[in-house]
């Protein structure tokens, strides 16, 4: 009986069914315990036994169970039997971090194999499997592809040509291979491996989730992250059913899903998971394990990018310790990779000596077979850049040639890698006066980004945004050289207005032009469909999240059959969203691609007595323009992010009311002095005819509204230093402003976007009553939704107050129906919103317990709305996700998703007074001034409670924190 059960063990775990395997394993354990500890039949159950623990990752349960039969097999006579035990031992202490041991046992394993089969049989090719793996874990990249390739012909000699293990050897390849820079070989072999598991495997076998990780993982370092992302999503669905939400397998599934998005600065997301995988990986393995190491470094990366720094250099500094007790003076690919990292921080905290040391001491450790992977090259760039900094121009040349050459030779054309590189080394041309290679390498890599931007991929539209965030360097050194060479002509204003454009393909970009796109094709033959597909993506998004919740959950029968259920209504709502994309390609395309357009198309959207104002910001220097139906002038702005960021930050700190208005600071109006100067003056001779300046602005610019900014065309007397001052003169007395995230924004809007045909004037949100949380009663939110309403002659019944402001309230309304939609209630940032229970992102806060009460910026965005105007009276609520976002990023950008033409959003927290009479008066200047846009309204309201409100509201925190998004001027 006990031989058959262990023969079913062994089918479960071909089968990858590991936790039915643990089941028959316990069912037996009575029976093999009461066997003599010296039998074979023992031995042969406590192999099995360990080999199912070895899967699910019980690693020291695994080791004991087969030191074990290994003890027993010493004893028999039966070598064959003992170097199985051997290596599956080997392969146990190898996963839980004890390589000199593992390496130990393969040895051994190897000489009994080598007495038996001298040429070589199905144990040989796993045992050169096993010491492939290790291999790699070690570093020692050229042994692991031999030691593969040793497997590979082998199993395909004794195996035939379709095998799992065949398909298995093909995939670790692709692995070892990526990891050298091969990245062209790396795709096609993990391709190969994924391809004959399929055909030997069921779609759910654990196998091919790691065929499928492989993959994914090849195509991100080729460049098509959204594909990437879409496997490596499905590989966590498999291995959460296979192995458990909470195992190894799930945590290496989120840990790459974090790197895809960091590297594309998706960093919110990638420090919430790169965090649940270090929780795994500390619970389950021991404290020196290469894997740890990984995650402590991938997560100081990410928190290095949020700011937080103190975090990031300690876990760079277990990152490195664990890693140098694992090499102990070995060439090791972990220790180059957290130096490297490590000194990328400490480059651009300022330190370049201590990024010297730490990229030359990566580059002493790595092995020599890694010199064309993307780390290697990333160090180089990094050590040319530290020589282009200091000076060393023609260093700085060969090093970034050096890089460019490998890049050239071992990635795609267009892949954003080498474009990054043929900037860098059009910068150093340019330092050495050698300007015509310069503007032809900048140009260069600005195609490669154009062509991969144009070539957005439909199942994940913010894939541009996403490419153009990675891409900002690279196309700030094409705009730095464009600025550089004097007034430029209309070609030169072109090229200009296209990497501009490029650079600012935000996600907001995407949404509002997607919003524009929806509304235009809603009066059309196609608007149901349009409408439909929206639905469907939605649908699917909720769906995918439910099957990989469900898979997570277990096996038993009700959950296997709920899982079936999703997965066959997630096939159907992909097919009719193909459907809809088949038959309608050119909306489709409009609707998701990348919107480029030329500069008489933008100045054919500017009206008289309008300029666009455009600033796009780099590390070192920042490139902005000014463009007028007319005339184009453009600056480049000679001053580092870090001294705006400070500027602004200062700012922002003398307008902060969020210990209330006792506590509020003197105004910095020398730092405002500095922002405007730097940004508005250059262009002081064209802004005296412009009445509406419309603003693209770059982070940090775009956290300080400009109206604050003091008059760039007023005499130094009449900026006085006190805002109370009746001689000061702001940029608001001149200039009513709005902001668009991109130039083909206010295209789209204009263009596109028409008036809203809702039948209502408004529906009001506010005054909640929140159970559970501390929040700050909002006396005035009542007062501000009933003066818009009068104003706009809204009906009392669409105005949701007290505890009918709540989430439940809002489900069964159609907020289709209204031109005007306004919340007057409490804005939360992401760290805020986490902190009061809520999800870790922007929110408003409604009526309700908690979290109920949160209405998250995700939960905005699957909203239908057809507004020509959302009014947002709450705090923050231009903030982005966290600090590394881009500005509009949050809540505003949800509003565009869900199809508002224009928001009214607010920069820090605001006052519940002075934003009361502000709203009183933009309200009723709508009524009295036939034809004042929302932005001149705006703005005369704004000087209204400056002037004649109390004395202490001259104050720009009261009156200078709301700014328009969208359409500000047409009316």
């Amino acid at each position: 009986m006990l031989a058959a059960e262990i023969s079913r063990i062994r089918e479960l775990v071909d089968e990858g069914k590991y936790q039915e395997a643990e089941a028959v394993v316990d069912a037996c354990q009575d029976v093999a315990n009461n066997l003599p500890p010296t039998a074979a039949a023992r031995a042969a159950y406590d192999h099995s036994a360990g080999v199912v623990a070895y899967h699910l990752q019980k690693y020291d349960s695994s080791i004991a169970l087969l030191d074990r039969a290994v003890a027993v097999r010493r004893n028999l006579d039966d070598e064959v039997k003992l170097a199985e035990s051997l290596r599956d031992l080997g392969a146990s202490h190898r996963a839980n971090g004890d390589l000199r041991k593992a390496e130990e046992l393969y040895r051994e394993t190897g000489a009994i194999l080598q007495r038996h089969f001298p040429d070589g049989d199905l144990r040989t090719a796993d045992l050169f499997s096993n010491l492939s793996v290790l291999y790699f874990v070690q570093s020692r990249l050229a042994e692991s592809e031999m030691a593969c390739r040793q497997s590979l012909d082998l199993r395909r000699k004794l195996l035939g040509p379709d095998h799992n293990m065949i398909g298995q050897c093909l995939s670790n390849l692709g692995q070892i291979v990526l990891s050298q820079g091969r990245l062209v070989e790396a795709e096609r072999f993990c391709r190969e491996g994924l391809e004959m598991r399929e055909r030997v495997l069921t779609p759910d076998h654990p196998d091919i989730a790691a065929s499928l990780n492989n993959v994914a993982v090849a195509l991100f370092e080729m460049g098509n992250y959204a594909e990437a992302e879409d496997i490596q999503r499905r590989v966590l669905e498999i291995d959460a059913k296979a192995y458990g939400a909470g195992s190894l397998e799930a945590a290496t599934d989120l840990q790459n899903l974090a790197e895809m998005q960091a590297r594309q600065r998706r960093f919110p997301e990638a420090v919430a998971l790169q965090r649940r995988t270090l929780a795994i990986r500390k619970a389950k393995l021991p404290p020196i394990h290469p894997d740890l190491a990984l995650t402590l470094g991938n997560l100081a990366n990410v928190l290095d990018e949020t700011g937080e720094l103190e975090s990031a250099t300690q876990a760079y500094s277990d990152a490195i310790a664990i890693e140098e007790s694992i090499a102990e003076d070995a060439p090791s690919l972990g220790l180059a990779t957290c130096l490297s990292n490590f000194g990328d921080m400490v480059r651009r905290g300022g330190d370049r000596g201590r990024a010297r040391a730490a990229f030359e001491r990566a580059l002493n450790v790595m092995p020599s077979d890694a010199r064309q992977s993307r780390l290697h090259t990333s160090i180089l760039n990094n050590l040319a850049d530290i020589e282009n900094r200091e000076g060393s121009h023609q260093a700085a040349e060969r090093g970034f040639q050096e890089v460019v050459d490998i890049r050239r030779a071992t990635l795609p054309s267009d892949h954003p890698d080498l474009a990054h590189s043929l900037a860098r080394l059009a910068d150093v041309k340019a330092s050495l006066g050698d300007i015509g290679s310069a503007f032809r390498l900048s140009r260069e890599a600005v195609d490669k980004l154009r062509h991969r931007l144009a070539s957005g991929s439909v199942e994940a539209p913010a894939v541009t945004a996403n490419e153009a965030r990675m891409a900002k360097e690279t196309l700030i050194t094409h705009l730095g050289l464009l600025a550089s060479t004097g007034p430029g002509d209309e070609a030169n204003h072109e090229e200009l207005l296209q990497t501009f454009q490029m650079a600012s393909a935000t996600d907001t970009t995407v949404a509002l032009s997607r919003m524009a796109e929806r509304h235009a094709l809603a009066v059309t033959g196609v608007g149901p469909e349009i409408a439909r597909l929206r639905t469907l993506t939605l649908e699917e998004r909720a769906l995918e999240d439910s099957v990989a919740t469900a898979a997570s959950e277990g096996t038993t029968n009700d959950i296997s059959t709920l899982v079936d259920r999703l997965r066959g209504r997630l096939r159907e709502v992909r097919e009719e969203r193909d459907t809809i994309r088949r038959s309608f390609p050119d909306a489709i395309s409009r609707l998701y691609g990348f919107e480029e357009i030329r500069l008489s198309e933008l100045r054919a959207v500017i009206g008289a007595g309008e300029a666009v104002l455009i600033v796009v910001c780099g590390q070192v220097f920042s490139v902005a323009a000014l463009i007028g139906p007319a005339t184009a002038t453009v600056t480049r702005i000679e001053i580092s992010r870090a001294e705006i960021l400070e500027w602004t930050s200062r700012v922002r700190a003398s307008t902060d009311l969020s210990q209330g208005q006792r506590a509020l600071p003197d105004f910095d109006m020398d730092a405002a002095r500095q922002l405007r100067d730097v940004l508005l003056q250059p262009f002081a001779s064209h802004l005296g005819t412009v009445q509406h300046l419309i603003c693209v602005l770059d982070e940090p610019f775009a956290s300080v509204p400009l109206a604050i900014y003091p008059d760039v065309l007023s005499a130094p007397e009449d900026t006085a230093v006190s805002p109370s001052d009746n001689r000061t003169r702001w940029f608001v007395d001149r200039n009513a402003i709005t902001m668009v995230p991109s130039p083909a924004s206010l295209h789209a809007i204009r263009k596109r976007a028409g008036r809203s045909r809702a039948p209502l004037p408004f529906i009001g949100v506010g005054s909640p009553k929140v159970d559970g949380l501390a929040a700050a009663p909002l006396p005035r939110a009542r007062e501000q939704l009933e003066a818009m309403r009068l104003a706009l002659g809204g009906s009392t019944d669409l105005v949701f107050v007290d505890e009918a402001a709540s989430k439940h309230a809002l489900a069964g309304v159609d907020l289709t129906k209204a031109k005007v939609i306004a919340f007057a209630t409490h804005g939360l940032m992401s760290n805020e919103s986490a902190a009061a229970g809520g999800p870790h992102e922007p929110a408003l806060l409604l009526s309700g317990p908690v979290p109920e009460c949160f209405l998250a910026a995700s939960e905005i965005a699957q909203m239908e709305m057809d507004a020509d105007w959302a009014i947002l009276s709450a705090c923050n609520t231009a903030a982005g996700a966290d600090a590394a976002s881009e500005g509009l990023s949050g809540i505003a950008r949800a509003f565009f998703e869900a199809g508002a033409r224009t928001v009214l959003i607010s920069h820090w927290a605001v006052s519940e007074l002075s934003t009361t009479l502000l709203l009183k008066k933009l309200f009723e200047l709508g009524e009295v001034v036939e034809g004042v846009g929302k932005s001149e309204r705006l703005r005369r309201a704004m000087m209204h409670v400056r002037d004649r409100s109390l004395p202490a509201h001259s104050h720009p925190a009261f009156w200078g924190a709301f700014s328009l998004v969208g359409e500000g001027w047409h009316h």
